[in-house]
């Protein structure tokens, strides 16, 4: 059994049935709403509207924010997947 979670920051991937962070930029044809699907863990974004969605919502232009939350979700999902 491997006791490390790695991760993997890869675009383009949103249909794929893996947990992932929807990025959205104000201005941009489809919104993070349009975005959402059962695999989002957060929501970057540089719209305050977004902040209204159901999921943690992050700073898209502070990158040592969303590091900081991706760090804390790995360490959430590998203590929970050692249970």
């Amino acid at each position: 059994m491997v006791s490390k979670m790695d991760v993997v920051l890869v675009e383009g991937f949103r249909h794929e049935k893996v947990p992932k962070i929807v990025l959205s930029r104000r201005g941009l044809s489809k919104n993070a709403h349009d975005l959402l699907d059962d695999y989002a863990v957060a929501i970057a974004s540089d719209d305050d509207a977004d902040r209204q969605l159901s999921l943690p919502w992050l700073d898209i232009n502070n990158p040592e924010k969303v590091a900081e939350f991706i760090a804390t979700w790995a360490s959430d999902s590998d203590t929970a997947a050692s249970k």
